[in-house]
């Protein structure tokens, strides 16, 4: 399975919006997508990087937004 990952960043006059876009692509060339927003203060560290993501070493230091409303899941 070959997993593809990108993010989308637009600027907005006080925050960034980040999209974290992933695709699995399976062997049979079944495509699963999936994306999670995020709302980025413009008042980040130096070292940060849009990369790093929620998961990523300057996690502790930024405060993440988490713009899902609710699981699709559930609809």
């Amino acid at each position: 399975m070959a997993i593809f990952e990108s993010f989308l960043t637009y600027e907005l006059p006080t925050h960034v919006l980040v999209i974290h876009i992933r695709v699995l692509v399976s062997d049979g060339l079944d495509i699963v997508v999936d994306h999670q927003p995020y709302l980025i203060p413009k008042d980040l560290p130096p070292e940060f990087s849009y990369e790093n993501g929620p998961l990523g070493e300057n996690h502790s230091s930024i405060n993440w937004v988490d713009l899902t409303l609710f699981d699709d899941d559930e609809n």
